[in-house]
């Protein structure tokens, strides 16, 4: 689904190797929130600088074949996943 610019994806495990397996093998719910960003480490950094903690990354994607991605934890307890560019 996509409105103003934001997109909207529901996820289905298909693969049991993948690493979203275990999360979206447990029903309907928001895990976190994505965002395609063109400089992924000057975004990781941006978000650190206003209190967030890097959980993971940058580090090349399972999902996203050919690209790195960050998640980081927003002050506000919110998981967000940095998508670099192909």
């Amino acid at each position: 689904m996509e409105h103003s610019g934001s997109i909207i994806q529901l996820l289905e495990s298909l693969d049991e190797d993948l690493p979203t397996h275990p999360v979206l093998s447990r029903g309907p719910q928001m895990c976190h929130q994505s965002f395609q960003c063109d400089g992924i480490k000057d975004a990781s950094l941006y978000f650190i600088e206003k209190g967030a903690i890097e959980v993971l990354g940058p580090k090349p994607s399972r999902v996203f074949v050919g690209r790195f991605t960050a998640f980081l934890m927003l002050p506000n307890k919110m998981l967000i996943e940095l998508i670099g560019p192909i």
